[in-house]
C-alpha cells in the first residue's frame, strides 16, 4: 500500500471514531501531526477523498466521513442531453438516473461503480453518483474541433458523450478538423472532461473524414494483421482434393442458384429445388463451408471472433474475414467447385419439413442471380424470362414454395413489420447523390423464407439431440409493455382478443389489422418498442418474433461468427465426436462467445446506422429551406420526430410549435393546451428543413401544417 493510500485510510478511521468532531483541513493537519513538508500532499489526499465521496464538507467547510453506502457495478448509458443512466451489470435493479454533475468524468459505456443518492419516488427513477470509473469504454474519442471564445474543445461524434476541453491545441490542428482525442483529466470536481488531440483524421468538409471517424470510434479496422493475411493467403491456395470428394456428397450436377444484391461479393448461400414424385418440394440450402478453411484457434479464427460480424457501411464493408476468403475461396462464386454444408429438406404443401439430411458437400453454382433479376422474372419481364429460360422450372418452384412458407409463418403468428428501408446512393467521392426508400421484394422474401426454414430445421435437430449448440433467441416481451400496447390499441378502437399468455399471434393480428390505415405507423412503432432484442445463447428459449420454437444462425458463416461456430459443432456431431465428456466446459465457452457476439452485433448495427444517418444529413444540407411531406415518427416531451418520404428523419422542437403543448407518454401525443388539437405518431405533416448539423447527424425542421 502506498503512502497516500495509507494516509487516506488513517484519515477515514480517525473521522469514524466516536470522539471525532468536524475539523477544517488545517485543524486536521495539526491533530494528525502532519509534517510541514507533507501538507500539500495531505491536501491532495483530502481532495481525493472528497472526489471519491468517502468524506464530505459540512456547511461550515469542516470534514466528516460519509457513512458506508451500498454501491453497484455496471455501465453508463449516455444521452445527448447530458444526463445518463446506470445499467447494473446483472440487471438485478432498475436503471438509475445519473445527472450530468454526478458523472464525475464517466462517459457512455464506461464500466463504473455508483452509489445511490436519492431513492426512487412514484414516477421517478433513483438518482446515482459515480464513485469510481473501473474501465473506460474506449481509449480515444473522435469529434470536431470547435472554439468558444478563447477555449478550444472537441465535440464528440457520439452524441451520448460530453465535450472534451483541449488544454493545448497542436499547431497542425484547425477549428473544423475531425480528430481523435484522449481523455487525460477532469476539472471542476469531475464535471468536465479534459483531453489532448492525438490524431488528425481529416477536415469536416470531407465526407470520408466522418466515415473514418465512425470506424475509429468503434475501434474497427479494415486492415488485418500480417499473421492473419499470411494464413489467409495460404488457405486461399488450397485445392479440393480426392479425399474431399470421397467424404462429401457430390451435388455439382444439380442446378444450383445464388440470389444476392448486385454488389455482393461474399456469397455464402445457394439454392437447389425440385419436385419429388410424391408432390413434395426437395429444397437444398447450401452454405459455404468456411469451417473447412478457418480452423478453431487459428489466427483467422481468433480475428473473426474478435470482430464477430462484418460491418456494412453503405458503399464499403469491414469484413469479418479477409477478402482472400470472403470474396474468393469461401464465396460460392459461379462456375467453380466449392465446398459447402448442405441441408436437404423435403417440404410438403403446407410448408412442413417431413424429412431432411445434413451433409458436407461439393457444389458448382450454375447461375449467380440478383434480387432485381429474380423479381423481373417473377413479374414476367420477357427479356429476363428468355435469358433464364434454362432455369425457369427452378425459379417457378422457388416462388411457389416461398408463398407456402410465408403463409405458414403468418398462420403461426410470425410478425412482419412494414417499415421503410433506406437506400443511399453515393458517387465515387463518397458523396450522397440520392436517398430513397425501398420495399422488400418477393425475390428478397424467397431467400429469407428458405434461410429461416433451414435455420429452424438445423436448430430443432440439434436441440432434440441435446448437443451443445448456439441458438438465436428472442425472448417474450414484458407483460406490462404488452398490456400498455393493447390498451393503446383499444383506445384507438382496435379490438384484439386477449390471451392469458403472451403469444406472437396477438401482435401479428394487431399489426395486420392496421395495415393501410392512418395508425399503422403508430402501432408498428409501439409494437416494435415493446419487444426485446434478439441475441445469441447456448440455451434454447425460442424466437418470439418469428413464432419459432427453434431458431439459429447457420446460413452466413462468411460474415457472422455464430454461424461459423455452429458449423464446427455440427461437424463434431456428424463425425461422431463425443462432446458429452466436456459438456460443461463447452457450454461455458459458448456462453462467453454468445455474449461477445451479441455485443459485436449491436455495435455493428449502431455503426451502420450512424453512417446512414451521416449520409442523410450531408444530403439534406443541400435542402435547407425546402419543404417536404412526412409522417410523425416519434413524440417526446421536447418535440416531434418527422420521417420524410425518402426515410430521412428530422426533429421539430416543441418551441417551434405555436402554443403550449403537454406530452402524454401513454398515448404518444402532444396536446395543445385549451384545444382538442394534438400531434401523434403516424400524423401526416408538412415541414421545412431549417438547419442541419452534420457532425451530430441532426436535422432541425419547423412545422408548416398537419395534413
Amino acid at each position: 500500500m502506498n503512502k497516500n493510500n495509507d494516509r487516506a485510510n488513517k484519515i477515514i478511521e480517525f473521522m469514524k471514531t466516536s470522539h471525532y468532531t468536524p475539523l477544517t483541513r488545517d485543524e486536521l493537519a495539526i491533530v494528525l501531526e502532519v509534517p510541514k513538508e507533507d501538507k500539500e500532499q495531505f491536501a491532495q489526499v483530502l481532495e481525493t477523498l472528497l472526489r471519491d465521496n468517502k468524506v464530505r464538507l459540512t456547511k461550515k467547510k469542516r470534514f466528516i466521513a460519509n457513512r458506508d453506502v451500498v454501491t453497484y457495478i455496471g455501465k453508463i448509458e449516455g444521452s445527448k442531453r447530458g444526463f445518463s443512466f446506470f445499467i447494473e451489470q446483472n440487471r438485478q435493479i432498475d436503471d438509475i438516473f445519473i445527472p450530468f454533475e454526478n458523472l464525475k468524468g464517466a462517459i457512455h459505456q464506461d464500466q463504473v461503480e455508483i452509489k445511490l443518492v436519492k431513492r426512487a419516488e412514484p414516477g421517478r427513477k433513483s438518482v446515482g453518483l459515480v464513485t469510481r470509473i473501473i474501465k473506460r469504454s474506449r481509449n480515444t474519442i473522435t469529434g470536431i474541433v470547435e472554439k468558444d471564445k478563447h477555449f478550444f474543445f472537441v465535440r464528440p461524434l457520439d452524441k451520448k458523450t460530453n465535450i472534451i476541453d483541449i488544454a493545448r491545441l497542436p499547431r497542425n490542428v484547425r477549428v473544423g478538423d475531425v480528430v481523435e482525442a484522449k481523455i487525460t483529466d477532469t476539472k471542476k470536481n469531475g464535471k468536465f472532461l479534459v483531453g489532448e488531440i492525438v490524431n488528425v483524421i481529416g477536415n469536416s468538409s470531407n465526407t470520408s473524414s466522418y466515415i473514418k471517424a465512425i470506424i475509429k470510434d468503434n475501434e474497427y479496422t479494415q486492415i488485418f494483421s500480417d499473421n492473419v493475411i499470411k494464413e489467409a493467403n495460404r488457405v486461399s491456395e488450397l485445392k479440393i482434393t480426392t479425399f474431399d470428394h470421397e467424404k462429401r456428397k457430390d451435388l455439382r450436377k444439380v442446378v444450383t442458384i445464388t440470389v444476392d444484391g448486385e454488389d455482393a461479393k461474399d456469397l455464402d448461400d445457394a439454392i437447389t429445388i425440385s419436385k419429388k414424385d410424391d408432390g413434395q418440394y426437395l429444397l437444398g440450402v447450401h452454405i459455404a463451408d468456411v469451417s473447412h478453411y478457418v480452423k478453431e484457434g487459428s489466427s483467422l479464427d481468433l480475428e473473426a471472433l474478435q470482430r464477430g460480424t462484418s460491418v456494412y457501411l453503405v458503399d464499403s464493408v469491414i469484413p469479418m474475414l479477409p477478402k482472400q476468403l470472403s470474396n474468393n475461396i469461401c464465396s460460392l462464386n459461379p462456375k467453380v467447385d466449392r465446398l459447402a454444408f448442405s441441408v436437404m429438406m423435403s417440404v410438403d404443401k403446407s410448408g412442413n419439413v417431413t424429412d431432411f439430411d445434413i451433409v458436407e458437400s461439393i457444389i458448382n453454382v450454375n447461375e449467380r442471380m440478383t434480387y432485381k433479376n429474380v423479381q423481373l422474372f417473377i413479374d414476367g419481364n420477357q427479356e429476363i424470362v428468355e435469358k433464364y429460360k434454362h432455369i425457369s422450372k427452378e425459379m417457378k418452384l422457388m416462388n411457389e414454395l416461398c408463398d407456402i412458407l410465408t403463409n405458414k409463418r403468418k398462420l403461426r403468428g410470425s410478425i412482419d413489420f412494414n417499415f421503410k428501408e433506406s437506400k443511399v446512393l453515393v458517387d465515387n467521392k463518397q458523396e450522397p447523390i440520392a436517398i430513397t426508400s425501398y420495399d422488400r421484394l418477393q425475390s428478397n422474401k424467397i431467400i429469407e423464407e428458405f434461410m429461416i426454414l433451414c435455420n429452424e430445421t438445423v436448430a430443432q435437430h440439434f436441440d432434440l439431440m441435446q448437443m451443445p449448440f448456439m441458438y438465436r433467441i428472442h425472448e417474450k416481451p414484458d407483460a406490462t409493455k404488452i398490456e400498455n400496447l393493447l390498451s393503446l390499441a383499444k383506445g384507438l378502437g382496435i379490438a384484439i382478443k386477449h390471451r392469458k399468455t403472451i403469444h406472437p399471434q396477438i401482435l401479428r393480428e394487431l399489426v395486420d389489422s392496421v395495415k393501410g390505415t392512418k395508425v399503422e405507423h403508430l402501432i408498428n412503432t409501439v409494437t416494435l418498442r415493446s419487444m426485446k432484442k434478439a441475441q445469441y445463447s447456448p440455451y434454447n428459449e425460442g424466437h418470439f418474433g418469428l413464432a419459432s420454437t427453434y431458431y439459429c444462425h447457420f446460413t452466413s458463416p462468411i460474415r457472422r461468427y455464430p454461424d461459423l461456430l455452429i458449423h464446427r459443432l455440427m461437424k463434431d456431431y456428424i463425425h461422431g465426436k463425443d462432446i458429452s465428456k466436456v459438456y460443461e466446459k463447452t457450454m461455458s465457452q459458448l456462453q462467453e462467445i454468445a455474449k461477445t457476439c451479441s455485443e459485436t452485433e449491436r455495435k455493428a448495427e449502431l455503426a451502420e446506422r450512424n453512417v446512414i444517418d451521416l449520409y442523410k444529413t450531408i444530403y439534406m444540407k443541400r435542402h435547407i429551406g425546402d419543404t417536404f411531406m412526412g409522417v410523425v415518427s416519434g413524440v417526446t416531451q421536447y418535440g416531434l420526430y418527422v420521417e420524410l418520404e425518402n426515410t430521412v428523419e428530422g426533429f421539430v422542437s416543441i418551441e417551434q410549435l405555436q402554443g403550449y403543448y403537454k406530452f402524454d407518454k401513454e398515448s404518444y401525443k402532444l396536446y395543445k393546451e385549451r384545444s382538442n388539437f394534438f400531434y401523434t405518431l403516424g400524423d401526416q405533416v408538412q415541414v421545412k428543413v431549417v438547419a442541419v448539423n452534420v457532425p451530430l447527424r441532426e436535422i432541425d425542421m419547423t412545422m408548416i401544417k398537419k395534413i
